[in-house]
């Protein structure tokens, strides 16, 4: 069986890997790192619902890269099927096979995505001494996202103002929606 296994930071603290590490590092933009989970989960398509309501854990087990060529046009005339069974089950996926080929979901990046025929086996690493860092990381395996900064630390890098960006994010979640 398959395993993912995470490691979540806050982005201030986050480890990020060159692409190439012979790159003039006068010169270094975003495309020169290598993209991680965090990333494509935030890229996932908005549509079908299913997709974007997708918890970070839940995209980490059903989704990986799709390294087939991408000239097939059988690619682009996937119809994307909810699976009305999701979440009953641990083993039904978000999306119904419809043909021989499991589904493929295109990033806002343009890079793709295939939903596994079966779950990935999952770890998650928590060995954080600081409690906003936990707190942080179990948000962002458990409730949808697009911008963690944005949604969960409102907008601010650090940890200092943490708690405050918590509250606040904890009071729109639960007493707004």
């Amino acid at each position: 069986m398959a395993t993912v296994h995470l490691y979540i930071s806050l982005p201030s603290q986050e480890d990020r890997l060159l692409k190439n590490v012979n790159i003039s590092m006068d010169s270094i933009t975003d495309d020169d790192f290598v993209q991680t989970i965090i990333n494509r989960y935030s890229q996932r398509p908005l549509t079908p619902e299913i997709i974007n309501d997708l918890t970070l854990f839940e995209f980490a087990v059903w989704f990986t890269l799709d390294y087939i060529n991408g000239n097939d046009e059988n690619i682009e005339n996937d119809e994307l099927v909810p699976n009305l069974l999701w979440r009953t089950n641990y083993d039904e996926a978000p999306l119904m096979k419809t043909s021989r080929r499991l589904p493929r979901i295109t990033l806002i990046s343009g890079k793709r995505m295939c939903q596994h025929e079966n779950p990935k086996c999952f770890t998650f690493t928590c060995l954080h001494d600081d409690t906003a860092q936990s707190i942080y990381a179990l948000l962002c395996l458990n409730i949808p996202f697009r911008d963690p900064v944005m949604e969960f630390l409102g907008g601010k890098q650090g940890s200092g103002s943490f708690f405050g960006s918590i509250e606040t994010f904890v009071y729109n979640f639960y007493y707004r929606n």
